[in-house]
Formats: C-alpha cells, sequence, structure tokens
C-alpha cells in the first residue's frame, strides 16, 4: 500500500487525509458524512484503497467503516427531580452512549452521571448525588458525537 493515492468510503467521497505508515497499513481521515435520515442512526460503506497497481475489491466487514450519526435528546420524564433519582431520558440514537453529563446552565463544569440503556431510544439516567439545586443541561455522548442542547435538554434539581 506504499503507493496508495485514494482510499474511497462507498458513497460518501474519499478521505481527507492519507498518510502510508508501512506497506500494509494506513491512516486516514474518514470524509464528512452528510445528515442521516431522521430514525437513521449508522451508515455502514465499503471501503476500497485505489494504488498505482489498481483499486482494492470490496470485501467483508473488515473492509467496512461504519458512519454515526450524534444521539439526540427529545424529552426526560421527569424533566424535574432531587439528587439521586432515576428519570428516562428519550431520544434517537442512544445506542452505544458513552456518558451522560449535566452542565450548570448558567456555565461551569459538567458532572457525569450514571445511566443504564433501556432500548437504542431511551436511557434510565441518575440524577448525580453532589449537584446543587438549578437547572442543568443534560448531553449525551456516543459514537457520533455530542447531542445538541435545546429547551428539551434541561433538568431542574
Amino acid at each position: 500500500m506504499h503507493t496508495a493515492t485514494s482510499v474511497t468510503f462507498g458513497g460518501v467521497g474519499a478521505a481527507t487525509s492519507v498518510i502510508t505508515v508501512s506497506n500494509n497499513v494506513l491512516t486516514v481521515v474518514a470524509p464528512e458524512h452528510p445528515p442521516l435520515p431522521p430514525g437513521i442512526c449508522t451508515d455502514t460503506v465499503d471501503v476500497q484503497v485505489t494504488t498505482a497497481g489498481g483499486t482494492s475489491p470490496l470485501s467483508d466487514s473488515r473492509g467496512q467503516y461504519t458512519f454515526c450519526a450524534a444521539p439526540v435528546v427529545t424529552d426526560m420524564r421527569p424533566s424535574s427531580a432531587s439528587v439521586t433519582s432515576e428519570f428516562t431520558l428519550g431520544g434517537t440514537c442512544l445506542q452505544g452512549a458513552t456518558r451522560v453529563t449535566f452542565a450548570p446552565t448558567a456555565g461551569g463544569p459538567a458532572t457525569q452521571a450514571d445511566y443504564h440503556a433501556l432500548s437504542s431510544s431511551s436511557l434510565l439516567v441518575i440524577v448525580p448525588p453532589h449537584l446543587s439545586e438549578g437547572t442543568y443541561d443534560v448531553q449525551v455522548t456516543g459514537p457520533g458525537g455530542r447531542s445538541p442542547l435545546g429547551p428539551r435538554t434541561v433538568f431542574t434539581v
């Protein structure tokens, strides 16, 4: 692969950077994926490498790459509770969530919460025990990034 000239990600496009590490290892930066349609959280595409000798054939899942959409929070039930209480956070693309945080809406550091996945569209979240009374932006981090903030992501302790 030392003669790699491009790496393509299905119909999404070419890698924005291709660095040859060794004869059989490349470091690439995947192209930005356009927004996925509502309700679609992933898009798996074939990856092909073009060298001076031609283009690699399509292969099995080892030759694929999965783009992931960022999670979106659509509701919290209830949206107000005391510390250590549980509530259900609903949304889309929550599968694979790696983090749920509470950040004061007035500014300040975020506090990580404990949570359990109930489904791909809901999480059971425990309000962190050391929060003060006030309002907090709740944000979910997953493979596709962080959920956007908005009126539906504000939680009151």
